[in-house]
Parts: structure tokens; C-alpha cells; sequence
């Protein structure tokens, strides 16, 4: 009894093979489930299908609202794109132009001539606009005994296709070709220039020596954040082709006061291709080396709330010239017309005392 006992004892022992001569430790058949890793694995599987979700969830939404942007982008260059096309018909049904030269009327260019005079102003109109810019200024430069040339820039002042096709090398060509005129018949030819005319001036005294130089609210860029720092014109280049056209409005908002709104020439239907460039000047003028080759007398005249061109930029850079002369004036109540605006009589005064003044400080 005690040997069976023994040998009971012995085939409940660990390891004790079985009748079928295999290993009672691989005979014993263990549920998955109570196996640790396992158990790991079915805790985290819910956080897994959860992860899963919001991820899919995430990608559904992004997608959704990319399309549902594309669609509005779509939708709201399509209203614009129509906007400006009825913009351009509306120039042509209302605004009357010359037969003959295709210019609107009281966008021509004008002389004022100065019989006897040894000295000439040539004034140079802002982008998108006429001679018509400098109010009474001329009218004032004439009076005082120069003969005054307000020049018209090629597209300007015509049909809106005409502003389209124009481009910066063509507005460089005719302020340097009105200056050589002046400068053959004149000892002196001063120079004025408004806006983009008063970039396009900054080069041209670049390049050849003039008179004395008045820049206007000059244009070296707009005054707007620049998203990824991508220009204007940039963004103009880009949307171009989509967007041939923009309507400006009728009215014009580029006035602190309205005493004179009815005295400015505008377009209502402004072609993107023009501010590609428009920005192609004020990057040009922006450059240090140019500006140091200014040697002309300089007067500066901008609006700190000028929504258009940069009165901060424009004092900035224009410091960078070799003006053996420089005064800035500072509008604080005008917008950016200066000249139409509520300091237009300041500005008048200054312009003229700069041109005829037989001695300009240090000069």
C-alpha cells in the first residue's frame, strides 16, 4: 500500500508522464484569455479603434473643409470675375473718350508754356490716375514763371484695355523721353512726381541729373502685411488669370476730405495685370545703390494714414539719397491724394516755394 501510495504520489508531480508518455506541463491547455500579454492586448484594443476613429474622423474633416473652401474660393473669384467684367462695360458705356486719341476727357496731357523761362517742371501722374493729380500746383508753378509740363503715362487716362496692355518699361520710356524733350529746350528741368510718378521720377534722377525733385506720397510699396512675406503683385501674378479684372467702385476712397472728389480722374475697372506692375516700381526704387545715385534737391511729402503708399518707407529710404538738400513735410489730415486732400494748400505752398527758391539751405 505504501508502494502504490509512492507511486500515486509520483504521477501527481510535476513534470510525471502521462499514459501517452507526453510531459504533464505540455499536456495542460491554458485559456488565452487568462494569459497576461493577451489581456494587455484586449485593454488597449478599444483605445486602438478609438484612436482610429478620431484619425479617420480628422481626415474626413480636413477633406471636407478644403473642398468646402475651394468651393467658396471658387465662388467668390467667380462674383468678382463677373463684377469686374461689368466694371469694364461700364467704362465703356459711360465714359467718354477723345475719337481721335482715345483719351478720356480731362485726362490729357496739358502745357502750361512760360514764355521767356529758363527753368520747366515736368510732373509725373500717380498709377491708375491722370495730370489732372496735382490740383492747383501747376497752375501756381506757372504763375510764379515755369513753364509747366504735365505729362500723361502710356494707358492711363484711356480705356481699361489700354491700362492692361501697359507695362513698367513702357511708363520708364515715356518719363525719360518727356524729359529729354524739356532738357533740350530748358537749363533747368525740375521734377515732380506723385505716387508711382514719384517712383518713376526717383529713378529717372537715378540716371540723369536734374533740377530739384518733388516726390509726392512717392510709392515704394503698400502699406500691408504681406502674408509668407509674398508681394503684391505676387499674389496679382498669381490670380491674374482668373481674375482679369477688378471693380474699384465708382467713388473715390482715397480722400480725407471731399471738397474736391469731383476733380479726380479714376478707373473703375482695375486690371490685376497693373498691379504686377505697379509693385515691379516700388521694389525697383526700394534699392539702396539706386537711391544713391540721387543727387537732385529733395523734397518728400506724405500722410502717415496713407492707405497706398507708405509715408514710413517712404522717409525711410529716401534718407538714403545723396540730396546735398532734403525737407520732409508731413500731411497729417490727407488720406492720399495730397494734393486734392485737406492739406492741399500746404502742399501747394511747400511745392512752390521748393521750385522757385533761389537757395535751398546747403545747396
Amino acid at each position: 500500500m505504501g508502494r502504490l501510495s509512492g507511486m500515486d504520489e509520483r504521477s501527481q508531480t510535476p513534470g510525471a508522464l502521462d499514459p501517452s508518455g507526453e510531459s504533464g506541463r505540455d499536456s495542460v491547455h491554458l485559456d488565452p484569455s487568462e494569459q497576461e500579454g493577451t489581456r494587455g492586448l484586449q485593454a488597449v484594443a478599444p483605445l486602438i479603434e478609438r484612436r482610429d476613429r478620431r484619425r479617420l474622423w480628422f481626415f474626413r474633416a480636413t477633406l471636407g473643409g478644403l473642398g468646402l473652401g475651394l468651393i467658396l474660393l471658387g465662388v467668390g473669384l467667380t462674383i468678382a470675375r463677373l463684377a469686374g467684367n461689368a466694371a469694364v462695360a461700364w467704362e465703356h458705356e459711360n465714359i467718354e473718350v477723345d475719337p481721335q486719341t482715345g483719351v478720356r476727357l480731362g485726362a490729357e496731357a496739358r502745357t502750361l508754356p512760360a514764355e521767356g523761362a529758363s527753368s520747366a517742371v515736368l510732373m509725373v501722374h500717380g498709377w491708375s490716375s491722370s495730370p489732372n493729380d496735382f490740383g492747383e500746383i501747376p497752375t501756381l508753378l506757372f504763375e510764379a514763371g515755369l513753364h509747366v509740363r504735365q505729362m500723361r503715362l502710356p494707358g492711363h487716362g484711356m480705356r481699361p484695355e489700354d491700362f492692361r496692355a501697359a507695362t513698367l518699361e513702357d511708363w520708364r520710356a515715356a518719363v525719360r523721353e518727356e524729359f529729354a524733350e524739356l532738357s533740350a529746350r530748358f537749363d533747368v528741368v525740375h521734377v515732380v512726381g506723385f505716387s508711382m510718378g514719384g517712383a518713376l521720377s526717383i529713378e529717372l534722377a537715378s540716371e540723369v541729373p536734374t533740377g530739384r525733385l518733388v516726390v509726392i506720397a512717392p510709392f515704394f510699396g503698400l502699406p500691408y502685411p504681406r502674408p509668407l512675406g509674398i508681394r503684391v503683385g505676387t499674389l496679382g501674378g498669381w490670380f491674374e488669370p482668373l481674375l482679369p479684372w477688378i471693380d474699384a467702385g465708382g467713388e473715390v476712397l482715397s480722400l480725407a476730405c471731399r471738397d474736391h472728389v469731383d476733380q479726380v480722374l479714376k478707373y473703375r475697372a482695375i486690371p490685376l495685370r497693373a498691379t504686377v506692375e505697379v509693385d515691379r516700381v516700388g521694389d525697383a526704387v526700394s534699392d539702396l545703390e539706386l537711391l544713391e545715385r540721387v543727387t537732385a534737391p529733395l523734397l518728400v511729402v506724405a500722410a502717415p494714414d496713407d492707405p497706398v503708399a507708405s509715408a514710413e518707407l517712404a522717409f525711410e529710404f529716401l534718407r538714403a539719397t545723396s540730396s546735398p538738400y532734403r525737407r520732409e513735410v508731413v500731411t497729417p489730415d490727407s488720406s492720399h491724394i495730397l494734393a486734392w486732400d485737406c492739406d492741399c494748400e500746404l502742399v501747394a505752398a511747400e511745392v512752390v516755394d521748393f521750385l522757385t527758391a533761389e537757395v535751398l539751405g546747403s545747396e
